[in-house]
């Protein structure tokens, strides 16, 4: 958005203010603000700060901005829709979205397990909509605007997730499908093509980077999943560490059915090697029958 914080002398952020068009040097992109409840209940003056840098940014016109465009456009929608020009204006620049008041996750990690409660990933998609289309901003809090939401996805290109702590991987927790994924078949479902699906890594600040998610999940996979040295130390464990190697296989059918592209066919073979195969002769099927059984079936 070409926004910055404005600090106080005790380094405490009280707003934000531009960055000049001259010094930014580059048009102002619009975002789109996927919050999780978790984020949403303990910093909603972080949420009221990012819903003011979007309403200031809209209004500048020393660069390119897309953000006034978008916002143009769905102004003109919801006219048409049948609200008011106030009201219009006002929900034009909402960019910050969440489940429902009291409500967390997408639940969608709940849903795609379940294969037998939906046919196909556009029924994922109107699900996560449903759960996540509530609108969080300058006098608009928890309420459901499921068109506005839809509007905003329209023109997005590229979704993102940061990652600040190495501590969970992308197949390790169903976090960061169910919200990334998720929004990633959200855009799909809206506008017809996928996004660039990417992480933002700053578990380390002097060597934060930008990788795709096909290069995340597929070196955690060889480094960790597929390593018969974790797969040793995961035996230690008895019945948890049955049920961590049940749960990569099920986080990453999650990643399968939400952003297809970042799963190659191989994988589910390299699993199937190891795992059932015993390709490292681990003894893993009488350690599963021992610790746990339906982890193998499953």
């Amino acid at each position: 958005m070409g926004m910055k914080p404005v600090w106080d002398e005790n380094n405490k952020v009280t707003g934000v203010e531009p960055i000049p068009g001259k010094l930014l040097g580059r048009p102002r992109i619009d975002v789109h603000l996927q919050s999780s409840g978790l984020f949403r209940d303990n910093f909603p003056n972080l949420i009221l700060l990012l819903d003011e840098a979007v309403r200031q940014a809209v209004q500048l016109k020393d660069v390119e901005n897309f953000i006034a465009k978008h916002s143009r456009k769905i102004k003109g929608y919801l006219v048409e829709k049948g609200y008011s020009e106030e009201e219009a204006e006002n929900l034009s620049k909402i960019r910050v979205f969440s489940a429902r008041p009291g409500s967390y996750g997408p639940k969608i990690e709940e849903l795609i397990p379940n294969s037998g409660l939906w046919e196909s990933d556009e029924e994922i998609a109107d699900a996560f909509i449903d759960f996540v289309s509530f609108a969080y901003g300058k006098g608009v809090w928890g309420k459901p605007l499921k068109s506005v939401y839809k509007k905003n996805l329209e023109d997005v290109k590229i979704t993102m997730h940061t990652r600040s702590s190495n501590l969970f991987g992308v197949l390790d927790t169903d976090g960061t499908w169910g919200y990334l994924g998720g929004l990633s078949l959200a855009v799909k479902k809206v506008s017809g093509e996928y996004p660039d699906v990417l992480l933002s890594i700053q578990g380390n600040p002097d060597a934060a980077h930008i990788e795709d998610i096909e290069r995340t999940i597929g070196e955690e996979l060889r480094a960790r999943y597929l390593n018969p040295k974790w797969i040793e130390g995961m035996k230690k464990e008895n019945y948890a560490g049955a049920w961590q190697m049940n749960k990569f296989v099920e986080y990453m059918w999650g990643w399968q059915v939400t952003t297809p592209f970042a799963i190659d066919e191989t994988y589910w073979e390299q699993t199937y090697e190891v795992y059932v195969q015993d390709k490292y002769d681990l003894d893993l099927k009488e350690f599963f029958d021992e610790n746990n059984p339906w982890a193998y079936q499953s």
